[in-house]
């Protein structure tokens, strides 16, 4: 059974938070239901209140079904609740495990210096939220690194407090991951492509792909150039071949294709199996489809389906022997958690039975989720 909050629902508000995707969290929380017995949930719909309506409001719903819970943040939220609306005396000791919430409340000139990033990342959404909510972020000779996480990225967009030199820059890493909106023609054109780093340029191209906009020779040139130092490159340019067939991208050696696969982070090894198999031409079941069709979909008395055999790759066959394409899709992506003999060949087995949009929308957002995660 799924444990309470790691249902897919809870995990993909959790997500959107830390991708810094707080108005879409915002819109998605809303569309549900009451958090139940859900600690976790519960308290992604106080931080979303606390960011899009303030801090009365999270207040508000924290009293409406906060009682309930026991974890941490519960604790805590009472006594900033207890403080704003009633005016509750905190005192230091009531803060026992957070510098950041026992200074906002506790010292009148606490502030945390935003160059420190390593320790601003192991801040709980909560304390970074109330740095901004209580103005204690400081930005003196402020430099934005590129390893900023998204949902920081996000902090300082809200900060009126930002300092104005470092915007552009801000906004090109937040566009960079969507949290601003990407505008296709003028900003690809002005892009500095030159002057990026190989990190800045792989973000780039994932926002490029994304929003479907046009990839110049500029930059094929400058993935290619910069392979020798960074093999990755050589899988992306041949991802970006696939998802693009008219670029003009040089062909590699299977010796140089199987190094890039091998610079990969092993985190990294079952996506990139996947698209590896994605760029393979050829049918698997060519040789034998007796075998992968020789069962039949059998319809219930109810109207459900079932099948005679445990085998997926027989369900995925007869489905679309059937014309049942949805079936089969969600046979595919639902593969016993996409383990076992063929899951590292799900977008073949799509495109081989027919399903050649949705292999490559799977094959592109994959593609997509591996330059923005592979840092």
């Amino acid at each position: 059974s799924i444990k309470t909050g790691q249902d897919l629902y809870t995990l993909r508000l959790l997500k959107l938070m830390q991708m810094g995707l707080w108005d879409d969290a915002f819109e998605l929380y809303n569309k549900g239901d009451d958090p139940g017995q859900n600690d976790r949930l519960a308290e992604i719909g106080i931080l979303l209140a606390l960011h899009k309506k303030g801090l009365a409001a999270a207040c508000l719903d924290y009293k409406a079904f906060g009682d309930r819970f026991n974890a941490l943040f519960f604790k805590r939220i009472d006594l900033i609740c207890g403080k704003e609306l009633e005016d509750i005396a905190i005192i230091s000791t009531q803060f026992p495990k957070s510098t950041v919430l026992k200074g906002i409340y506790t010292d009148p000139k606490f502030t945390f210096d935003a160059n420190d990033l390593e320790t601003l990342k192991t801040f709980t959404f909560l304390e970074v939220m109330m740095l901004l909510e209580k103005n204690r972020l400081t930005y003196e000779n402020f430099d934005l690194k590129q390893d900023t996480p998204p949902y920081l990225l996000k902090v300082f967009l809200e900060d009126e407090n930002f300092p104005p030199t470092q915007k552009t820059k801000l906004n090109t890493l937040a566009k960079h991951q969507s949290i601003l909106p990407f505008i296709k023609n003028d900003e690809n054109s002005a892009y500095d492509i030159q002057n990026s780093q190989q990190n800045e340029i792989i973000l780039h191209i994932a926002n490029l792909i994304e929003n479907n906009a046009e990839i110049s020779p500029k930059i094929i040139e400058k993935l290619t150039e910069n392979a020798l130092k960074n093999p990755q490159n050589i899988f992306y340019l041949q991802l970006l071949k696939q998802i693009r067939p008219k670029l003009n991208i040089a062909e590699f050696t299977e010796q140089e294709k199987q190094r890039a696969l091998g610079e990969f982070r092993t985190e990294f090894t079952k996506e990139v199996n996947i698209l590896n198999s994605w760029l393979d031409k050829r049918s698997e079941f060519s040789n034998n489809p007796a075998k992968v069709y020789e069962k039949q979909v059998i319809k219930t008395p109810d109207g459900s389906y079932t099948t005679v055999s445990d085998d997926w790759t027989n369900w995925l066959g007869n489905a679309t022997q059937n014309q049942y394409s949805g079936i089969s899709l969600l046979i595919v992506l639902n593969n016993n958690k996409n383990i076992g003999v063929r899951s590292e060949s799900m977008i073949k087995d799509l495109r081989h039975v027919g399903l050649i949009e949705q292999a490559h929308q799977i094959g592109v957002d994959m593609t997509v989720n591996l330059m923005r995660t592979n840092k």
